[in-house]
């Protein structure tokens, strides 16, 4: 009975800049407020660019229960973590992409493929990533040129240690790719790259029918309104579509500049992912006792 007069029926939230802090961890206090949102019978929908076994693993050690929309809304599971929706990236297309900049000693290519993350050199950012779940999620050296199988291929991004770098493959991209795939930064030095018409906006239309129960009776008008009963909450350009969609948007204290600089008007801005901004905000909108 709880759940018909909640203020929302669905939470959608970003994780690396958002509801993790700063050292890509979950709070106590935020796995608790999602237990919380749980027993009331509210959805929590995670939407990341991450790859879905990472976040999995996470899902598992806290125990936590929730939708996934991973790879920047190609993948989707339900909270068994049966796979819902897959969107792939042409592997001829694929394979063009990757091969794209692998002679640039600035940047770095990677590759989701199915379960695997293919990366092409070793760089610090590596070494200090999902340093929590490495024994279940660890990423795999490979030639992109050599490289001969891109089949079901979510995602690729690109990280750099100049901006600069990235700056002028947006560009390269926006003048040869706008027509092929979609590509939003993640973060200022990671440029991700997935399948055309690709967003965690268009993949969290694709769940909030099956998590209500009313599959299938959406249609062209229904799909230019808001999100009717949904919050969601970004750091992020790559958080944008998702922030747009749904009837309350929520921009972090931390939010990048890449996102500021487009989002619309009315998001409203709460705590930073530094002070689990994310979990005190949905403690007071939900009223919960925590």
């Amino acid at each position: 009975m709880e759940s018909t007069v909640v203020p929302y029926k669905i939470v959608a939230t970003d994780l690396d800049g958002t509801l993790l802090n700063p050292e890509h961890l979950v709070s106590e206090y935020t796995v608790r407020v999602i237990d919380a949102l749980t027993a009331k019978g509210v959805p929590v929908v995670f939407a990341t660019g991450r790859h879905h076994k990472d976040v999995m693993e996470t899902k598992r050690k806290l125990s936590l229960k929730g939708y996934l929309i991973t790879s920047n809304g190609a993948c989707v599971h339900d909270p068994q973590n049966r796979p819902i929706m897959e969107k792939y990236i042409e592997p001829s297309l694929a394979k063009e992409l990757a091969t794209l900049v692998a002679d640039n000693p600035d940047i770095t290519t990677n590759v989701y493929r199915g379960e695997s993350w293919l990366i092409n050199k070793e760089t610090d950012h590596l070494s200090s990533y999902s340093q929590d779940n490495k024994q279940v999620y660890f990423s795999q050296l490979f030639d992109p040129v050599t490289e001969e199988n891109y089949e079901k291929v979510h995602k690729l991004y690109y990280t750099a240690s100049r901006r600069e770098s990235l700056e002028a493959l947006f560009a390269k991209l926006e003048s040869e790719y706008s027509d092929k795939v979609s590509y939003a930064f993640a973060l200022p030095n990671c440029l991700d790259v997935f399948a055309k018409g690709i967003n965690k906006g268009f993949a969290l239309r694709e769940v909030v029918p099956i998590i209500l129960g009313n599959k299938g009776e959406k249609n062209d008008e229904e799909s230019a309104l808001k999100i009717k009963g949904c919050i969601a909450f970004g750091d992020a350009r790559n958080d944008l579509e998702m922030l747009s969609v749904v009837e309350k948007g929520c921009l972090m204290k931390n939010a990048q500049e890449d996102l500021l600089k487009v989002a619309p008007p009315g998001l409203e801005t709460i705590g930073g992912n530094f002070e689990d901004g994310v979990a005190k905000y949905l403690a007071e909108v939900f009223h919960l006792d925590i």
